[in-house]
């Protein structure tokens, strides 16, 4: 995944002086370049909202997080998504490309007698 953020040194994310990061995600059936900054939302006590790691200079989830927030907020511009979630397999696609399937087990059928194959 982290493969996918940019600017880049032999395959994999760099520190940008100015802030700027792209991350390549895929959504309705293209890898689009999301533009995001490194600034991080934080609460009045400044505890960051976003996936952080332990060490601070490694903000990559951070960066990932974001983009991946980005990509789907326009999902929330109206108030019929409030309650709405991004869902697993949006996110899923949104890194691989992969398209997932739900798979419902029928009514009364354990997950050990179910047969996905």
């Amino acid at each position: 995944m982290i493969q996918n953020i940019y600017p880049q040194d032999n395959g994999m994310p760099i520190y940008s002086p100015s802030g700027k990061y792209w991350v390549k995600l895929y959504h309705m059936g293209k890898q689009r370049r999301i533009e995001i900054d490194d600034r991080m939302p934080c609460t009045a006590n400044e505890e960051f909202l976003l996936p952080k790691c332990e060490k601070i200079d490694i903000i990559w989830p951070h960066v990932l997080t974001k983009a991946l927030l980005k990509l789907y907020s326009y999902q929330y511009q109206s108030y019929d998504y409030v309650n709405e979630e991004v869902g697993d397999l949006s996110v899923v696609y949104a890194l691989t490309g992969y398209i997932g399937e739900y798979y419902l087990p029928e009514k009364g059928e354990s997950k050990s007698e179910s047969k996905i194959f």
